[in-house]
C-alpha cells in the first residue's frame, strides 16, 4: 500500500469514527497529580457504539512538561477476578497513525487539519480527544491504566511506568464542618462566577491541580484555565491549609456549634465522676425498662390463644346449662334427681 493510500484510509477511518452514535457508559475526571510526569490525564470515558456494540475508550491528556511530545506510549490491562490480565491492550499517541486527535491550545481547538499535520504537542496543549482505543469484548471487573513512555521532539525518551491511580477530593463530597471551612477560605470570588470550585487542589513536584479541576505545569503561576494564583490556592486551599484552618476552627469556644462531631463526646462537658455514673446507671435502667416491657409484650401475644380457647369453653358451657337450670330446683330447692340429670347430661354430651 503506497503512502497515499494508508493515508487516505486513514483519514476515512477517522472520519467515520467521529460519525459513530457513541454512548457514555462510564466518565472519568482524575481529581488528582501524578509525581514526576511531564503528562497528565485530564478525562477519560468508556462508549459503547449504538449501532455496532463495539466498546471504546476515549482519554484526554495534558503536556504539562517543557518540551514538545512526539509520542505517548500507553497499556490498559483487563481483569476478572484474577490478579493475572487476561487482556492487555498497547496503544501510542503520536502523528504517524493521526492519533494525536483533538488538539486544545489554551482550550481552544487548532482544528482536525492542522492536528493531523502536527508532529508534536506543545507544553500546555491537550490531546487525545476522538481517539477510541478498541476494548475487548469480554466482561472485566477491574482494569489497570498505565502510561508506558513519553517520546519528545528532540528525540530523547522518558520511561514512566507509571500506574494511573490516586486520591482527590470533591467539593460536592464535602460535607458539615468541612464544607464550611472550604467555603471560608475560599476568597476567589470574582473567579466562582465563570470557573467554581470542582476539587480540593493537589500539589505535586511536576503539576499542580487547581480548584477549577485544571491542571497545570508546575512552573505555572497563576491557573491556565481560571487564572487562580498558585500560591494563594496553596496557602488558602490546599489539603493542609485546610486542615489547619479546621482545627482552628474546632479548638475556638466561641464557636462551639461547629466542633467536629467525629472527636465529640458527651463526657467531655460533664462536671463530676458522680454525674457521669448517674447517666450512665439511668441509661442501664432505660435499656432494663425497655426490655422487661417488650418480654412483658411477647408473654401478652403468647396468652392470646388459650384466652380464646377459654373464652369458647366458657360460652360452650354456659349455652349448656341455661336450659338445665330449672330442673334442678323443686320450687326453691336443689333436687338431687336434677343434680344428677345434669351431671348426666354434661358427661354424654
Amino acid at each position: 500500500m503506497t503512502e497515499s493510500k494508508r493515508v487516505k484510509e486513514l483519514k476515512k477511518q477517522q472520519k467515520y469514527d467521529r460519525m459513530r452514535d457513541m454512548r457514555v457508559v462510564e466518565y472519568f475526571d482524575y481529581p488528582f497529580v501524578l509525581a514526576d510526569s511531564p503528562v497528565e490525564i485530564v478525562e477519560g470515558y468508556v462508549l459503547v457504539d449504538r449501532d455496532t456494540e463495539e466498546i471504546f475508550a476515549e482519554y484526554v491528556f495534558k503536556n504539562i512538561g517543557s518540551k514538545p511530545i512526539a509520542k505517548l506510549s500507553i497499556t490498559l490491562e483487563f481483569y476478572y477476578y484474577q490478579n493475572i490480565p487476561f487482556n492487555v491492550t498497547h496503544f501510542e499517541y503520536s502523528q504517524k497513525d493521526f492519533k494525536f486527535g483533538d488538539i486544545l491550545s489554551k482550550r481552544t481547538p487548532i482544528g482536525l487539519k492542522n492536528a493531523n499535520r502536527r508532529d508534536v504537542v506543545l507544553s500546555g496543549e491537550c490531546f487525545g480527544g476522538n481517539v477510541l482505543i478498541k476494548l475487548p469484548d469480554q466482561r472485566w471487573t477491574k482494569t489497570k491504566f498505565k502510561l508506558v513512555s513519553v517520546a519528545f521532539s528532540d528525540g530523547k525518551t522518558q520511561r514512566l511506568n507509571k500506574l494511573v491511580i490516586g486520591t482527590g477530593v470533591r467539593v460536592g463530597e464535602l460535607s458539615g464542618i468541612d464544607k464550611l471551612v472550604f467555603d471560608e477560605e475560599n476568597i476567589f470570588e470574582e473567579h466562582e462566577k465563570m470557573f467554581p470550585a470542582k476539587t480540593v487542589p493537589q500539589f505535586s513536584t511536576s503539576s499542580w491541580l487547581c480548584c477549577c479541576g485544571n491542571k497545570n505545569s508546575v512552573t505555572s503561576i497563576n491557573c491556565d484555565k481560571c487564572g487562580r494564583n498558585k500560591e494563594q490556592v496553596e496557602l488558602r486551599l490546599s489539603k493542609n491549609a485546610l486542615q489547619t484552618a479546621r482545627d482552628k476552627l474546632v479548638s475556638d469556644p466561641k464557636r462551639r456549634d461547629f466542633h467536629d462531631k467525629s472527636r465529640f463526646s458527651q463526657n467531655k462537658f460533664l462536671e463530676t465522676q458522680e454525674e457521669r455514673l448517674k447517666k450512665q446507671e439511668q441509661g442501664e435502667r432505660a435499656i432494663a425498662n425497655i426490655e422487661r416491657r417488650a418480654a412483658a409484650r411477647e408473654r401478652r401475644k403468647l396468652m392470646l390463644l388459650p384466652r380464646y380457647v377459654f373464652f369458647l369453653f366458657a360460652t360452650a358451657s354456659l349455652a349448656i346449662l341455661i336450659p338445665l337450670i330449672p330442673s334442678l330446683f323443686d320450687g326453691s330447692k336443689i333436687t338431687i334427681e336434677g343434680l344428677l340429670e345434669l351431671i348426666y347430661y354434661i358427661l354424654t354430651s
